[in-house]
């Protein structure tokens, strides 16, 4: 996770326009830091911080309850990486990323117990409703690879979710 919020920095960095400060610290002039709150069909409950640059974005992500395996006791951890284009009234985004479920008891997996890491591909739509408020909505596919299991023997499932940025 701390790796998505690297990238997101060091992308706000070099994407800085012309002209930018080119000692020190780089210009972050267009960096943006917003909350997202939103729930799908792989995890039910989710809540992250979005940071923008220009037209890159990173988000890391808190979640909970496993739709897709149908396990309610899951805690979700992930990041995405993205662009995202259209400003004004409305955008356009598609990204990737890395989603673990932790299902059942957090951060120790025993025999039986189908953690699951999840790739997901999106695409979504956002909608700018006010300046500190924004509802968006996507769709794309996942791969979940069972914990312990070999990469190739993964499932394609599709994706569904819905949302809100604030601030």
């Amino acid at each position: 996770m701390i790796f998505g919020l690297v990238l997101a920095l060091g992308a706000a960095g070099l994407a800085a326009p012309a002209g930018a400060a080119q000692s020190g610290w780089p210009a972050l002039p267009d960096l943006r830091v917003r909350f997202l709150a939103w729930s799908g069909n792989a995890s039910a409950v989710n809540a992250g911080i979005k940071i923008a640059a220009h037209h890159l974005y990173s988000v890391i992500s808190v979640g909970g309850i496993n739709i897709y395996g149908s396990i309610p006791e899951a805690t979700a951890f992930g990041f995405h990486l993205g662009l995202q284009f259209g400003q004004k009234k409305s955008y356009a985004a598609a990204d990737f990323g890395y989603m673990f479920l932790d299902n059942a008891r957090i951060f120790k997996t025993s025999v039986g117990e189908l953690d699951q890491h999840i790739i997901p591909l999106r695409g979504l739509v956002g909608f700018h409703l006010s300046p500190s408020f924004t509802m968006f909505a996507g769709s794309g596919m996942i791969y979940a690879l069972n914990y312990g299991k070999k990469f190739w023997k993964g499932e394609v499932a599709p994706l569904f979710f819905v949302g809100l940025e604030l601030f």
